[in-house]
This record gives structure tokens, sequence and C-alpha cells, in this order.
């Protein structure tokens, strides 16, 4: 008998990419030693980078198996546009196994293109396909 525990699988490589948004400057970190006699010295530089789509974790959350609260996560475009997180499929391999996708904060319309096909679901699960619905 196997170990039992929830899995999570999370987004596909294309709702990844959709919420991954583009490479910008956050900030440029420096390192300074300061001296008794006020004689300062930059020791270090560094340009801290992030994205700019803002993630962030959203009051919505689904429930693993014993009963353990997950967040979602939402995400905020630069043209303000929200997409949060949510438990497309729920199928059982050892525990559940969760597939999220995204859907519009607003609409509540599911995006298409981050949304899991069956075949990569099973390929998921090892070719191994249990009874499943998407939820």
């Amino acid at each position: 008998m196997g170990i039992r525990m929830d899995q999570y699988i999370g987004l596909n490589h294309r709702a990844e990419d959709l919420v991954a948004g583009k490479r910008i400057l956050l900030y440029t970190k420096h390192e300074t030693q300061i001296y008794p006699d006020g004689k300062t010295e930059v020791l270090d530089s560094k340009d801290i980078y992030g994205s700019d789509i803002k993630r962030e974790e959203s009051e919505e959350f689904y429930e693993g198996m014993f009963g353990d609260k997950y967040l979602l996560n939402k995400y905020t475009f630069p043209d303000g546009r929200v997409y949060i997180e949510f438990v497309q499929a729920e199928p059982w391999s050892s525990g559940p196994m969760f597939f999220l996708a995204l859907k519009d904060a607003e609409t509540g319309e599911e995006i298409v293109e981050s949304l899991w096909t069956e075949e990569e679901i099973d390929e998921e699960l090892g070719g191994d396909r249990p009874e499943y619905e998407y939820i």
C-alpha cells in the first residue's frame, strides 16, 4: 500500500507562460560599508528583476484529503485584468492530484489556453487513468 497524500500538479506550461509576464527591473540593491570615520565604500550593486504581472495569494482555496487548505493565486496584469487559479481536475492516484487552471476573476470565464487536456492529465497520471471528472 502506497503513501496517501495531496499532490499539487499546478498550472500547465501554457498557463505558466501566460502569467510569467515580462521581466522588469524592480530595484537595484547596493551593499555599502560605512566606517566609524564616516567614509563609505560601495561593495556591490545588484539589479533585482521580477515580473510585470503581480502574483499574490487570493482568498480562494481548495481543500486536501486531510482537511488542509491550500490558497490559490491571483495574477494582476499591467492592463488591469485579473486571473485567478481554480481546480480544473482532481483525479485520485494515492491521493488527490490537483490540476489547476486560470479563470477571469471578473467574468468567471475559463482561460482556454490554461486548461489541461485529457491527454496531459493522463500523462501526469502515468497512463493509469482512474475515473475522474472535471470539476
